[in-house]
């Protein structure tokens, strides 16, 4: 009996993704010889573990003589599953919200484990390609860092939570308290923009930029979330950067460069 036709199609596939081969030939079967790979009727391989497999394809005749063509297969491992973590400057995102929820308008920085990965969400959630995440909306989303090694096979985690309306929630009558401990304030020292965070705000206030003297240089409206100061006419030195609220006032020192 001949030879089948030779397969064609990848070399290499990842554990657990797929890999399609074809042959011309027909009226034969597909099978894998060796463990590191499956493959089904249509010729589509599945990764199993990392290893070598030897796919075939094989035609037979009515005195049950048999005649294959074959193909090596490279199966790769996938790397370990990255982790993911919040990054300083940034205060606690959750700050505010309910359990697993954000504030909408929260600014947050994400760090991921080993390096190099590629940030992607969904959602009520952006990030940048540094790790720098923004509430949006409201509603669910979803945060994930995927690493990818040499061959191509990339293994993700992902973070989730929920959006939700911070300043709508509580009133001065149940004894909400209108602004944190604190506010978190990056860069610092800064050129031309800082950005006051705030985890929560109900009611009115104000960001106010003095010098050392107590001079006001610059005042402008808080609210929640990130409030971006533009210092850019400001010369070197050292400021007071302060947020006001009928509830009290909260000071940091800011070095302009």
């Amino acid at each position: 009996i001949a030879v089948p036709d030779a397969i064609t199609g990848g070399n290499g596939v990842c554990v657990a993704s797929t890999l399609a081969l074809t042959t011309t030939s027909t009226g034969g079967f597909w099978n894998s010889v060796a463990g590191a790979a499956t493959v089904n009727a249509m010729g589509v391989v599945t990764g199993t573990s990392a290893g070598t497999a030897n796919i075939r394809y094989t035609v037979s005749n009515a005195a049950g003589c048999r005649a294959w063509s074959s193909k090596s297969v490279v199966v790769t491992a996938l790397p370990g599953t990255p982790s993911i973590g919040y990054k300083a400057p940034f205060s606690n995102p959750q700050a505010g919200a309910p359990t697993g929820g954000f504030c909408v308008g929260k600014v947050f920085g994400v760090s991921g484990s080993p390096a190099a990965g590629v940030w992607s969400a969904t959602g009520c959630i952006s990030v940048t390609s540094l790790g720098v995440a923004t509430i949006n909306t409201t509603g669910a989303g979803s945060i994930t860092y995927t690493t990818t090694n040499a061959a191509g096979c990339s293994k993700s985690r992902t973070m989730t939570g929920t959006g939700f309306a911070c300043a709508a929630r509580g009133s001065m009558a149940t004894n909400e308290i209108l602004i944190n401990s604190g506010f978190t304030m990056y860069p610092n020292p800064a050129k031309s923009i800082v950005n006051v965070l705030v985890d929560k705000l109900i009611g009115e206030g104000q960001v106010i930029v003095t010098d050392l003297y107590g001079k006001t240089i610059k005042t402008q409206t808080l609210s929640m979330g990130n409030n971006n100061v533009n210092i850019a006419n400001l010369s070197k030195g050292f400021y007071l950067v302060s947020m006001i609220t009928a509830q009290g006032k909260k000071t940091q020192k800011l070095v302009v460069e």
